[in-house]
Parts: C-alpha cells; structure tokens; sequence
C-alpha cells in the first residue's frame, strides 16, 4: 500500500533537487527519486533493493553518524551532516508509522548545503576578523541586542575601562546601575519604518557608576 501510494506522487518526487529515497524497515531503498538516482549515478533498476549505506557510502554497515538507528530510538525524525567529496549533505530521516505506531518505512532525504556551509564560514571568519578590529581600537565599544537589552560583546578596551566583562547581562543594569532602560536609550531610531538601518545616532551622556561623559555613536547592525 505505501509502495502505491508512492507512485502516484513519483512525479513530484522527481522534480525535488534533494535526493529522496523511501527505505524498508530493513533500511533496503523501496523507491527513489531522479536527483537520487543522479546522485549514485545508477538507473533505479540498480539501486531498488540495496542498503542505503551501501550505494551512498559504499560501506557493509551504517555509519556512526547515520540517523537511522536513532529514528528507531525516537521514532521521530533525526538528521545529520556528511561530508562526501569535498561536498556537505545535510542528511533528514523520517519514519512513517502505522496506525499502531509501528515504524513500516523511512523518508531519507539528502540535501547538499555545501554553498550554505561556505557561505557560513565565510561569515564566520569575518566575524572573527571584526571582533579582532574592534578590539584593536582604544575606544569603549560594546554590542546589545536591540530587543532584550543583553550584551552581546564587549572589546577589550571596555572591557578594561569597565574592569570586567559584562557579555550577558543588561546593558542598563551593568554599565549604568538602573533598573529599567535609560531615558536617553534611542534603540526606537535606529531602525527605519522597514525596519533597515536609520544611520547614526549621535549623543552625550554621563556614566552615573563611572562619572565619566561619553560621546555616543550608536547604530544598528546585523550581529552573528
């Protein structure tokens, strides 16, 4: 019944990029889609009746990080990454339960996120790279989340001025000693009706803890 019911979607199935495959309780492919069978670079014909890690990963057994068993486990749904000729899949399983709730197959679907982890790490390094610049400045920086207050980061000369990091707390309670926002907190302009970036916001205040002035640049921006 699930093998009829799968051949009247056959048509969407083949027109998904990821590779879809539908495994028997003894993890043997019962159908497959064409990025599948592109993938393993074998006709259907081919690949109907074999063990998933055998065609993918050309192995005798699943691998350590294969989701399957834990599906059993759980009997709800479980993925993982691969990395696979210099290639990263994120790879999701489903099972599909009877009316008893008995597991009668799987749904293995393999999706390539490779740009997505480059793009990721590309992110990462410029992260890192800015965190490195703002803590090469001899100027007091700090980052909050525009909607809770907390502090995000701190540089290292703020941090020294300040005699302590604070990345955690809020930033009203930590850095002025109140117990709610600051009449002068401009967070409201900082954002345009769309919701992008307004520019600057520039303002003089004194810390009520330090009694030291400031001159405030603030403004909104994206932060990993």
């Amino acid at each position: 019944a699930l093998v009829e019911a799968l051949n009247r979607w056959q048509s969407t199935f083949d027109a998904m990029q990821e590779s879809l495959s539908i495994l028997g309780t003894d993890f043997k492919i019962l159908q497959c889609n064409r990025a599948m069978q592109e993938f393993i670079k074998k006709p259907e014909k081919e690949i109907i009746g074999r063990h998933c890690w055998e065609l993918v990963h050309g192995t005798d057994a699943p691998l350590e990080t294969c989701p399957c068993p834990k599906v059993i486990r759980t009997r709800t749904r479980a993925s993982s990454v691969i990395t696979m000729d210099e290639r990263c899949f994120e790879v999701t399983v489903d099972p599909q339960l009877d009316d008893e709730g008995n597991i009668v197959a799987f749904i293995h679907i393999m999706s390539d996120i490779t740009e997505h982890k480059r793009a990721e790490a590309g992110s990462q390094r410029a992260h890192k790279t800015l965190l490195t610049v703002l803590d090469s400045i001899d100027a007091t920086i700090y980052v909050t989340d525009m909607e809770t207050h907390e502090i995000l980061f701190m540089n290292r000369h703020m941090k020294e001025t300040f005699n302590g990091d604070y990345t955690g707390q809020i930033c009203w309670e930590a850095f002025y000693g109140y117990d709610g926002p600051c009449e002068s907190c401009n967070r409201d302009q900082l954002l345009n009706r769309d919701g992008t970036p307004s520019g600057v916001c520039v303002w003089e205040g004194q810390d009520p803890l330090k009694q030291r002035w400031y001159v405030h640049y603030d403004r909104a921006i994206k932060w990993l």
